[in-house]
């Protein structure tokens, strides 16, 4: 089995959370960048987790 994973950096706000949803509603698990919004972060993870039933792991960086 198989499974789709996509890297999307900047994937909690903006237009790289538009990204995400359209990834995550294409049933890609997500590895989502963030540089410093902890809270829009998990906001995004619980969002894409709970609407498309993907696995998602934001991961801060620079």
């Amino acid at each position: 089995m198989t499974q789709k994973v996509a890297i999307v950096t900047g994937g909690t706000r903006g237009i790289g959370f538009g990204i995400s949803q359209q990834l995550a509603a294409d049933g890609y698990n997500l590895i989502i960048g963030f540089n410093s919004n902890e809270t829009a972060a998990n906001e995004a993870k619980n969002t894409l987790e709970k609407d498309y039933n993907v696995t998602v792991y934001p991961i801060k960086g620079d």
